[in-house]
């Protein structure tokens, strides 16, 4: 009988404290926000992108946005152009609506195929998954490529 409210009572204790978890965790998740940011408040590695390939002076606003364990970083410009970035600064994503993307950002075996096959088309986004080694582009024809980590073409996407 002892060992029967021994075992009520730890699984009691067991349940009350998943049940405290689950919402520390909803409560934490709930908080998490876009919040405005200064261009410095970027980590240092996307304010030097901005700086090689736009310009600072162009920035509309800068925001970041915190999840539970990460936090991105969006900049967003007058004419437009949007670019992402992750917690280190690396960029995940360039999206350039009344422009192209600069070429020195395209990978050159991307520019090479787009203008092997593709008639030179403009690259209007481009996007990448660091993890997963891929890379998708939007051209301004509205093809969409995306290519494996050997920058070859895995899909298309008209």
């Amino acid at each position: 009988m002892y060992n029967s409210k021994k075992k009520k009572l730890m699984k009691k204790i067991l349940l009350t404290a998943v049940v405290l978890v689950v919402t520390a965790i909803t409560a934490l998740a709930a908080t998490d926000k876009d919040r405005a940011i200064t261009f410095e408040q970027l980590p240092a590695k996307a304010q030097q992108f901005i700086n090689n390939h736009f310009s600072k002076k162009d920035i509309s606003f800068a925001k970041s946005d915190r999840e539970l364990f990460d936090v991105d970083y969006e900049v967003i410009f007058v004419n437009g152009n949007k670019i992402e970035f992750n917690k280190n600064g690396d960029w995940k994503e360039v999206d350039c609506k009344r422009s192209e993307v600069p070429a020195k950002i395209v990978p050159a075996k991307i520019k090479s195929t787009i203008s092997q096959h593709y008639n030179n088309a403009k690259v209007k986004k481009i996007s990448r998954d660091l993890k997963k080694g891929k890379t998708e582009v939007k051209l301004s024809s509205g093809i969409e490529l995306e290519f494996n980590k050997y920058y070859q073409v895995i899909d298309v996407d008209d």
